[in-house]
């Protein structure tokens, strides 16, 4: 006769000793394991008790398979003094097994604890009985199991880990929205210690699992971090597009620098203001991370201390612009022959030159009879000056000095140092009124979806005329021009903002030319008023009015001269 596999015993005589024969069912789960144990019946009551010495005993333990001998237990042997030694039992001999699993379903987004009960169709309370867990309700994952019936709780099968790549960097996964890392570890047969480890001061944008930043990389093993994934409209860090990972070791924070060494902010923006130089890290974060409570931080270029990177020049210049178009206004014109009087100045530009959009040759419009006492000033270095902001952005001339410097280089380069030997001046100044500033949008700040700070665009009939290689355009006519005109001097005027100057590549172009003539009475002008993104500081926009002349400050200054 065959039985269910579990503990199989009944009482004998009045010393209620374990004797086989009869079934005792522990549960209900036990008693649907399916195995069972083959049992010979036989007369307890008249069969003599053994001590086992005989070798008439036959042990079942570790097996399911075993046929018990049809005798006695063992007797119980007396100690010296009369006691018996304590037997197992036939209890001792059988094997023990697991409980079956329980029935179960996994526990998926939204869910809780009344939701997972529903499903299994069970009350709330058995649902505790069956997941006794203290805190379970307040901590449930998405993915985990639970139980909807008596029995053990179902362990997944456990997957292999993620292995690191063969290029030494880790396998990466971009966070979702309702990611944690304990699931994460469920999932990828990880724990959380792993995760954190793998990530901790070294993946762009982590500062630990539970302030993890969706739409951003992650290491699920051993490895190089990754880089982050591209941000459109961003401007410096490992999150400008086309971003290509360097050979070797590299700094994330120094990819793709920022202009005119400007500070970098964590979100991939330029800038001087406290936006992008502060710094605001918290220890032991990784790359990109700020501190809880801040917009942004600083991550390269950072801080807006002035520095001393040389001392001052052996000889100061003094450079006045002669605005020979000039002569017809109320006041405070003059003539060339007495533009430097007082002898204070040392370079004097003739403001402004012309260009024939055919030959592109110079052409000096003299309205005012003017050109000639200019050349004839002495004691100063005579320049001649193209451009100007009316000449570089009104729509009958913007696109003659586009042309001349981008696709007419070499041309212009010849004609002009033909011209400075003719006509016997010094040198020559350039003012092109900006090259690429309009290209770049007006940014969206993804921390605080405000308009990034931005050069507002040049148009011309509603299109913006900056264009993105105008700045290396510049640089190589420079280069040719310098070339060609030798000893004599070439200059040009440059914005002192930074959101004009940005598209200079200005280190490069100062190692090429003479000197530079910085606008710095164009930091801020009538055209700011109103304007939130001019000022640092200033939410109104309306920190800063003066600029230029009204009659009234003509005839004042007239009278104070």
């Amino acid at each position: 006769m065959a039985f269910p596999l579990t503990r199989v015993a009944t009482s004998c005589g009045s010393r209620r000793r374990p004797c086989l024969g009869h079934k005792d069912t522990l549960d209900e789960t036990e008693a649907s394991v399916s195995e069972t144990l083959p049992v010979k019946l036989y007369d307890i009551a008249s069969a003599p008790f053994d001590d086992g010495s005989s070798g008439n005993f036959t042990s079942v333990a570790g097996t399911n398979s075993s046929t018990l001998a049809s005798r006695s237990p063992p007797r119980l042997k007396e100690r010296a003094d009369g006691s018996r030694h304590k037997h197992p039992g036939w209890g001792a001999f059988l094997p023990l097994h697991k409980r079956a699993t329980c029935r179960y379903i996994q526990v998926v987004a939204g869910d809780g604890c009344a939701s997972l009960a529903a499903k299994c169709g069970i009350r709330g309370s058995d649902f505790t009985t069956f997941n006794p867990k203290p805190n379970l309700c307040s901590t449930l994952q998405v993915g985990d199991y639970v139980c909807c019936s008596a029995g053990d709780p179902y362990t997944p099968p456990k997957p292999d880990p993620p292995a690191q790549n063969p290029d030494g960097t880790c396998a990466s996964y971009l966070i979702q929205n309702t990611d944690t890392c304990a699931g994460l570890a469920t999932q990828y047969g990880l724990t959380v210690d792993q995760i954190e480890s793998y990530n901790k001061g070294k993946t762009w944008g982590w500062i630990q699992c539970s302030s993890m930043l969706a739409g951003y990389n992650m290491c699920l093993s051993p490895g190089a971090s990754p880089l982050p994934p591209p941000q459109q409209g961003t401007e410096c860090g490992p999150t400008v597009p086309g971003t290509q990972r360097p050979t070797g070791p590299f700094n994330m924070t120094d990819l793709n620098p920022c202009p005119l060494k400007a500070c970098c902010s964590n979100w991939g923006f330029c800038g001087p203001y406290p936006a992008h130089c502060d710094v605001h890290a918290p220890p032991g974060g990784g790359p990109g991370t700020k501190l809880p409570g801040f917009e942004s931080t600083c991550v390269s270029n950072c801080g807006n201390e002035i520095k001393q990177n040389s001392g001052p020049p052996a000889i100061f210049s003094r450079i006045g612009y002669y605005e020979s178009w000039n002569l017809g206004r109320k006041c405070l014109w003059l003539k060339a022959e007495n533009a430097n009087t007082d002898g204070s100045y040392t370079h004097m530009h003739w403001g402004f030159a012309e260009i024939d959009p055919v030959t592109w040759k110079v052409v000096i419009t003299d309205p005012h009879k003017q050109w000639t006492a200019f050349k004839q000033l002495q004691g100063v270095k005579r320049i001649i000056s193209f451009g100007g902001w009316a000449y570089s952005t009104e729509p009958a001339t913007y696109n003659i000095i586009r042309q001349a410097i981008i696709t007419n280089r070499e041309t212009f380069a010849t004609n002009i140092a033909q011209f400075l030997n003719d006509e016997k001046i010094d040198g020559v100044d350039i003012d092109w009124e900006y090259p690429g500033v309009s290209f770049l949008p007006l940014l969206k700040h993804p921390a605080t979806d405000t308009d990034e700070k931005q050069a507002p665009d040049i148009m011309v009939g509603g299109v913006p005329i900056g264009q993105p290689g105008d700045g290396v355009a510049y640089l190589r006519f420079l280069t040719s021009l310098k070339a060609k005109v030798g000893t004599k001097s070439v200059s040009i005027a440059a914005p002192a903002s930074y959101w004009y100057l940005k598209a200079f590549p200005i280190d490069r172009i100062a190692a090429v030319i003479d000197y530079i003539v910085y606008m710095t009475y164009d930091l801020h002008g009538q055209w700011d008023y109103g304007n939130v993104n001019a000022f640092d500081a200033c939410p109104s926009g309306k920190c800063i009015r003066s600029h230029g002349m009204s009659p009234v400050s003509c005839l004042s200054l007239r009278n104070n001269r």
